[in-house]
């Protein structure tokens, strides 16, 4: 079994029944809608398929909604043609919206001229295009081109010595979180995070629509980076969002960045996706590079939750196949000498709630009783989150009758969600969690698991442990 999930983003390369229907089938366990793209139409139209074949199905599908954020473009250009950026000539940037020509270009931010200083960098298309600030005035920057090429209109900016004054959360991510609401949305990812204060804003923008979705926050500015302890104590997960952080840093910081900010979030229990050009070759072809089979596998090993496809499966032309390689490497990696599971299992000091105690007991004893499985009945989800966080070998069978928990858990590395009633009490709980797992079998006669629960059905409420033979 497969324990490191795969996100995958939903687009029209993908948005068929029977592309969707197969890239489930192929291993896809958590689905991205991007709402920088698109309508909100077209969303609901993919959502409730998504939601259809699930049940079709019998398995859950997480749904992840991603915001935007304050993403800094160019403007248009004259006649919707490219501009020739030559090295050492000087090109102006206006906040004012005119058509851009080889003399200026404009862009989507209006404060601009007021945020960059003289000698700050103005990356352009993904950084392929770099310009130095030398001089401002009101509305303008005269800048020097330093790396040249073809620019097309409404490319990204980047600015990486600048301090943004932009507020973390555009009009238009407003009402996408309004939008997420409504679909019931199982994550919500918020983009160019830079401070913890940028999360608590998006919390209090769901708690103002009612709606309690987990944030993920995506690291892909070097202020995130910075503050990443103080942005872990407020967020669910993290996604380490390579694409921005290689252009805003270094980019041969990345592969260190990588491993630090993974073994960060796994040292304070908080899940983690590594995105961006994972696979990205199979956008047109049907194989990966060798290098992109390699920086899978190397997230596995580094401890990631979860591995995320972006344009391969939005608009690529194979987004099976991109599903399936990517379910394949990570199980080879996984089995691999290099993989050991039980030596991640750390205990964690800064934790000390009753959830944790049992969970890393609960890991121990697995270990001791050679166990062939974990069963954990849960309302939230949190007691199978921690207890993955200690990555066992054994399968975490995460029992639960809400349909909310049932969907969420499937992004938890090594879980497997089942949707069942609670019963009555307790033991009547556990006895028709286990019938049902040797219905599905995924146990049988003679297996020893062992078993987390609850006296009380209550969230927060795991309070025993047990070791059984089935």
């Amino acid at each position: 079994m497969r324990k490191t999930k795969i996100v995958a983003t939903i687009g029209p390369a993908s948005e068929k029944p029977e592309t969707l229907k197969k890239m489930l089938q192929a291993g896809l366990d958590v689905a991205r809608i991007n709402l920088s793209h698109g309508t909100f139409k077209e969303h609901v139209k993919r959502i409730k398929m998504i939601r259809d074949l699930s049940r079709q199905l019998k398995r859950p599908v997480a749904i992840l909604a991603d915001l935007q954020g304050t993403k800094i473009r160019t403007g248009l250009m004259q006649d919707n043609k490219p501009v020739n950026l030559i090295p050492g000539r000087s090109i102006t940037i206006t906040t004012a919206d005119i058509p851009g020509n080889e003399h200026s270009i404009s862009t989507t931010y209006k404060e601009f001229v007021r945020d960059i200083k003289v000698n700050d960098r103005v990356l352009l298309d993904d950084g392929l295009m770099q310009l130095k600030v030398v001089s401002k005035t009101g509305t303008t920057a005269e800048c020097r081109i330093i790396d040249g090429g073809l620019l097309k209109e409404h490319k990204g900016m980047n600015l990486p010595d600048t301090v943004i004054s932009a507020p973390s959360l555009t009009e238009k991510d407003k009402e996408c979180v309004k939008f997420a609401a409504e679909i019931k949305a199982d994550y919500i990812a918020q983009s160019f995070v830079r401070t913890s204060e940028n999360v608590l804003a998006l919390r209090n923008e769901l708690k103002r629509r009612k709606a309690y979705i987990p944030i993920i926050a995506k690291i892909e500015k070097p202020e995130a980076v910075a503050n990443l302890n103080s942005i872990l104590d407020v967020v669910y997960g993290i996604m380490v969002a390579r694409g921005d952080l290689g252009v805003e840093m270094s980019v041969d910081q990345i592969p260190i960045l990588q491993k630090r900010i993974i073994a960060r979030a796994n040292e304070k229990d908080v899940p983690v996706i590594t995105a961006t050009q994972m696979l990205e070759s199979m956008t047109v072809n049907p194989r990966p590079t060798r290098a992109e089979v390699n920086d899978v596998a190397n997230a596995v090993f580094d401890g990631t939750d979860a591995i995320m496809l972006s344009g391969e499966t939005a608009a690529g032309k194979y987004p099976v196949e991109s599903v399936a390689t990517m379910s394949d490497i990570a199980e080879r990696a996984e089995g691999s000498e290099f993989f050991t599971c039980h030596e991640r299992g750390r205990f964690n000091p800064i934790n000390d709630s009753t959830e944790y105690s049992i969970a890393h007991a609960a890991y121990s004893a697995s270990i001791e009783a050679n166990a062939k499985a974990m069963v954990v009945f849960t309302l939230s989800g949190k007691t199978a989150l921690l207890l993955s966080k200690r990555r066992p070998c054994a399968p975490i069978y995460a029992i639960t009758h809400r349909l909310e928990s049932y969907n969420r858990l499937n992004l938890i590395w090594g879980t497997i969600p089942v949707l069942n009633k609670f019963g009555r009490h307790g033991d009547e709980m556990v006895r028709n969690g286990i019938e049902l797992l040797k219905k599905m079998r995924y146990l049988k006669k003679g297996d020893r698991v062992v078993i987390l629960a609850g006296t009380t059905a209550t969230i927060g409420g795991t309070n025993f442990m047990k070791i059984e033979t089935i």
